[in-house]
């Protein structure tokens, strides 16, 4: 066991030199770090999906709109649809639109 000690830091630290810059885009709800150009549009599509313990599939494409307002602001809407196939029937419908600027 101590002999993996010197190991396990050496590797913490290569870890840490090998790191790089991340930016806030999808998957993450958070807005990124910098705001689409002034008069420019941006579309990130995805499509997630996931298979639960019961075997259910389900299925969730989105998107999200942005357009650059001003030079540091920038106004979007996310919108998406949901499809899940469960055991006890099917489910099928529009998820939440969210508008922000």
């Amino acid at each position: 066991m101590e002999k993996l000690r010197p190991l396990a830091l050496i590797a913490f630290v290569f870890f840490l030199l090998g790191s790089s810059a991340a930016f806030a885009a999808r998957p993450l709800f958070t807005e990124d770090t910098e705001p689409v150009d002034k008069g420019a549009f941006e579309l990130e599509a995805a499509f997630d999906y996931l298979r639960d313990e019961d075997h259910n599939d389900n299925y969730h494409p989105s998107a999200v709109l942005k357009y650059g307002l001003l030079e540091r602001a920038e106004v979007g809407a996310s919108f998406g649809y949901i499809q899940r196939d469960l055991t006890s029937g099917k489910v099928d419908g529009w998820s939440d639109v969210i508008v922000y600027l």
